[in-house]
C-alpha cells in the first residue's frame, strides 16, 4: 500500500504539513502496509490531533511537529519500497524514532496548554527543549540517512557479500563509483545549460542512463590546460560545500569534460527568488542559507592554503540540490581563452570574494524577479537618521515624521516590492568561520513563523552622492529590504514608502519621475505622506487632498491658488492650518505611532536586531 499522501500548504508564507486523509486512515495505512511503522504512526497521528484542537499559536510545538511529520513520510516510503519489514539494524531504530515521537508527544503537550503570557515567559526554555528535540528526530533521520541503513539491512537479508559494496553503502554514498564510469560524450546525455563560464560550460545530465549529474565541458583553444587545472584542484578539495568530482574524460580527449555529483541541480538566485515571493522571514532563511554555506566553502579553501587571488568571482559557480544544499564549483585556471574582463573588480583577500558573491546572487535573484531592478545607492548603508528602536519594533530618529497606515490592505501590499540585499560591513574584523557559525546556528536553532527581524523606516533618499526626497508615493506602496550582512544582530528588515527615482510603481504603473510637489492645501511635502500626480503636468500633492478623479495642483486649478488653498486648509476643518495643529493625522492614527511593514512581528518579546536569535543558540 502506498504511503498516505502528505500535502504542504502555505501558513504565515512557511511551509505546514497537514495531512491529506484521516488520522485513522493514516494509521491504518501505516500498519498495513508497514506494520513496524504502527506504533509510531499512532503516536504521530496523536500528535497532530493535540495540535489541531488548540486554538493558541504553539509555534514551537508546530515546528516539531511538522518535522516530525517530514521524518516519519520518508522513512514509511523507504521501507515501502525496500520491502524490509524487520531486521534488528531496522528495529532498533524504529524503536529510537519511537522514543523519540513520546517526547516530543509530551512537549506539544505541555505547549498547547500555555497561554499568551506562559509563553513569553517560558520562551527561552521552550526553545531549548525545541532544539533538543530537533537534534534527537534528526540524528534518527541521519541513521536513516536517504536510504543508505535501509540498503544496508535489505542487502544483508538478501546475503550480498560484496564487501565494497556494502562499504559504499554505509560510507553514505547513494550510488557506487561504477555508476560514473565514463570514458566520452557518449556516456552522457546532456540536459539543459546552467552556467557559461570563461572556457567552459555546466550542464545538467544523466550518466549511463541512469545517474543525475552536473557535468563541465571545456572549450576553446586552452581548453586541455584548463581542463588538467581543474582536474588538479578538484582532486586535492573535499568539503560539503564543493562540488565532488566523480567522473573525468580520457587525457587529451578531443572535447575534455568532468562529471560531479549533484541531484537536481538549480541555481541559488532561483532558489532565493522563490523564498522572496513566499514573505520577509523565508527571504531571510534563503539569505542565511546562502552565507552559510558560502563562508563555510571559503574558509576550508583558505585555511587549506589554497589561493583565491586569481579567480575571477565570475568564474565561481553556485549550484543548489534538491535538498536546497549549497555547493561551489571553482574555475582556478585562466588561460588565453579566460582574458574576458569581469564586470566586478578582482578580490583583494577573501573576506571580499565573499562578499562579492553574495553581493552578485542577490542582485541577480532581485533582477529575476523585478527587470527594473536597480541597485539603490542608499541600500549599500544604513541611513544616519535611522536607530534601531526598542524590542517593540524600529525607526526613524523622529517618529512622528514617518508611519506607514494600517489603511494599506492586503491587495495593495501585495503588489508591493520585497527585495534582498547584501550590505557588506566596513572595517568589520570576523572571520569567515564565525560568519558560518552564527547563521548555522540561527538556522539551526529557530522557528521562524516569529522570527525578530529588525525593523528600520527609511525616509531619506541618496542618489548621486546627494540626499533626493522624491514625491512619487502611491497609497499602499512598500519596499521591504531584508538586508543581510555578515553578522547576525546587523540583518534587518529596511521598509520604503517611496520608490526610487525611474522605477517602475508597481501601484499607478508609472515610471517614478523627478517633479514639484504643489499641493493645493499649499503646505509641503512631508516625505512620507501618500501623494497623486496632476493630470496636468508632473507636479503632486497630498493624496487626501485630492477630491475630484483627476487631481489638479494649485498652479493648474481654475482660480488661482488662494481659491484652491482656502479648499485645501478645509480638509482639516476649523479653517486653522494643520501646522497650528501639530502633526498630520489618518483616521486611526496616532501622530507619532510607528506601524512597521504587515509581517512585522507585533509581540513585545521579539528583539529589534537578531541577538535574540544568537541567545538561542548558546
Amino acid at each position: 500500500m502506498a504511503t498516505p499522501k502528505v500535502q504542504w500548504v502555505k501558513e504565515n508564507g512557511l511551509g505546514v504539513s497537514v495531512m491529506a486523509v484521516d488520522f485513522a486512515k493514516v494509521v491504518t495505512a501505516a500498519a498495513t502496509s508497514t506494520p513496524i511503522l504502527g506504533a509510531a504512526a499512532e503516536i504521530l497521528c496523536s500528535i497532530l490531533q493535540q495540535i489541531s484542537q488548540t486554538q493558541q499559536n504553539a509555534v514551537f510545538a508546530k515546528k516539531i511537529a511538522d518535522r516530525c511529520v517530514r521524518i516519519f513520510t520518508e522513512i514509511h516510503e523507504m521501507l515501502d519500497r525496500s520491502g524490509v519489514a524487520s531486521g534488528s539494524i531496522i528495529s532498533s531504530l524504529i524503536e529510537k524514532f519511537e522514543m523519540d515521537l513520546s517526547d516530543v508527544k509530551t512537549f506539544v503537550a505541555t505547549e498547547v496548554q500555555k497561554n499568551v503570557l506562559l509563553r513569553f515567559l517560558l520562551a527561552k526554555k521552550s526553545a531549548e527543549q525545541l532544539k533538543d528535540l530537533q537534534e534527537r528526530v534528526d540524528e534518527t533521520m541521519k541513521l536513516f540517512q536517504t536510504k543508505t541503513l535501509i540498503l544496508l539491512g535489505a542487502a544483508a537479508e538478501r546475503g550480498l557479500s560484496n564487501t565494497q559494496h556494502v562499504e559504499s553503502v554505509v560510507s553514505g554514498k547513494d550510488l557506487v563509483e561504477e555508476d560514473y564510469d565514463v570514458a566520452n560524450l557518449s556516456h552522457i546525455a546532456l540536459r539543459e545549460e546552467l552556467f557559461a563560464g570563461n572556457g567552459f560550460r555546466f550542464h545538467s545530465t544523466i550518466v549511463n542512463g541512469r545517474v543525475a549529474a552536473v557535468v563541465k565541458v571545456f572549450e576553446g583553444r586552452d581548453a586541455q590546460q584548463n581542463w588538467r587545472k581543474t582536474v588538479e584542484f578538484d582532486e586535492t578539495v573535499m568539503h560539503s560545500h564543493i562540488l565532488p568530482l566523480k567522473a573525468k574524460s580520457v587525457a587529451n580527449s578531443r572535447t575534455p569534460f568532468t562529471v560531479y555529483s549533484i541531484n537536481v541541480p538549480r541555481s541559488p538566485e532561483l532558489f532565493i527568488a522563490t523564498a522572496i515571493s513566499s514573505g520577509v522571514n523565508p527571504t531571510f532563511v534563503a539569505g542565511a542559507t546562502l552565507i552559510s554555506s558560502i563562508s563555510s566553502a571559503l574558509d576550508y579553501l583558505d585555511c587549506s592554503d589554497i589561493p583565491l587571488d586569481s579567480v575571477d568571482i565570475e568564474n565561481i559557480s553556485i549550484f543548489m540540490d534538491d535538498t536546497n544544499k549549497v555547493v561551489l564549483s571553482l574555475n582556478t585556471y585562466h588561460g588565453l581563452s579566460n582574458s574576458t574582463l569581469s564586470d566586478i573588480p578582482p578580490s583583494q583577500t577573501i573576506l571580499d570574494a565573499f562578499n562579492q558573491l553574495c553581493l552578485k546572487t542577490f542582485n541577480a535573484a532581485n533582477q529575476s524577479l523585478y527587470q527594473d531592478y536597480i541597485v539603490r545607492d542608499e541600500d549599500m548603508s544604513i541611513p544616519s537618521d535611522m536607530v534601531v528602536g526598542s524590542s517593540l519594533g524600529v525607526g526613524p530618529k523622529d517618529d512622528g515624521l514617518f508611519y506607514i497606515p494600517d489603511s494599506v490592505n492586503d491587495a495593495e501590499v501585495s503588489q508591493s516590492r520585497r527585495v534582498i540585499i547584501y550590505q557588506p560591513l566596513d572595517d568589520c574584523a570576523i572571520t569567515l568561520k564565525d560568519i558560518s557559525r552564527q547563521f548555522k546556528g540561527v538556522l539551526e536553532s529557530q522557528s521562524f513563523t516569529s522570527f525578530p527581524l529588525g525593523r528600520t523606516a527609511r525616509v531619506n533618499r541618496v542618489r548621486g552622492g546627494r540626499v533626493w526626497h522624491g514625491s512619487h508615493r502611491c497609497k499602499g506602496y512598500l519596499r521591504k529590504a531584508v538586508t543581510m550582512t555578515s553578522m547576525v544582530k546587523n540583518c534587518r528588515v529596511i521598509t520604503d514608502t517611496t520608490p526610487i527615482l525611474h522605477e517602475l510603481c508597481p501601484i499607478c504603473g508609472e515610471r517614478v519621475q523627478e517633479g514639484p510637489f504643489r499641493c493645493v492645501c499649499g503646505t509641503a511635502d512631508d516625505g512620507v505622506s501618500p501623494t497623486v500626480r496632476c493630470s496636468e503636468c508632473l507636479a503632486r500633492g497630498h493624496s487626501r487632498c485630492s477630491t475630484a478623479k483627476d487631481f489638479l495642483c494649485k498652479d493648474c486649478v481654475p482660480g488661482g491658488t488662494s481659491r484652491t488653498l482656502e479648499e485645501g486648509l478645509g480638509q482639516y476643518g476649523e479653517g486653522s492650518p494643520p501646522e497650528s495643529r501639530g502633526p498630520h493625522r489618518l483616521p486611526g492614527h496616532s501622530a507619532t505611532s510607528i506601524t512597521s511593514a504587515p509581517d512585522h512581528i507585533s509581540s513585545a518579546a521579539n528583539a529589534s536586531t537578531l541577538e535574540s536569535a544568537l541567545s538561542m543558540v548558546h
